[in-house]
């Protein structure tokens, strides 16, 4: 039985794909659950519709992606922290860049930004940003001694 999936489904496949399953598994689980409808005509065009909005908003996500990163490629942000001499006391993570640039009016997420290992000096620190779909940027974050202390 062929059937449009209207939700991803893991072991089954994508959103708006046409698949084959049997006749049973259907109708005795994805159909009730809501999870497929019967592949028909109007279910295809449907499908095809659904694809063609899915494509046009991923090409939209991914050029405002491109458009970020392009913003953001080597720019510089400056973290203050509390040290003694050169050592930091804590260190500098994901969340404290992804704040700071936050204040600079860019939506980072922690999981964008990658970090091999906390940062626990002072200086200056090439970070990568991985926005997926392969667009990438690198900032440089400068940690300073916090002068309060």
């Amino acid at each position: 039985m062929k059937v449009l999936l209207i939700n991803n489904i893991k072991s089954l496949g994508n959103k708006g794909e046409i698949k084959e399953v049997s006749e049973g598994y259907a109708r005795n689980f994805l159909i009730p659950k809501k999870l497929v409808e019967i592949a028909t005509v109007e279910t295809i065009e449907k499908a095809d519709q659904v694809k063609k909005g899915i494509e046009k908003q991923e090409r939209a996500t991914e050029e405002k992606l491109k458009k970020i990163a392009s913003d953001i490629q080597n720019k510089k942000i400056t973290i203050k922290a509390k040290s003694e001499k050169e050592k930091l006391f804590g260190s500098i993570g994901a969340k404290e860049i992804s704040e700071e640039l936050k204040k600079q009016n860019f939506e980072i997420s922690e999981k964008s930004i990658v970090i091999k290992e906390p940062i626990k000096t002072i200086g200056e620190k090439e970070i990568m940003i991985d926005f997926g779909k392969n667009i990438k940027a690198k900032i440089i974050v400068a940690i300073e001694k916090d002068k309060g202390v």
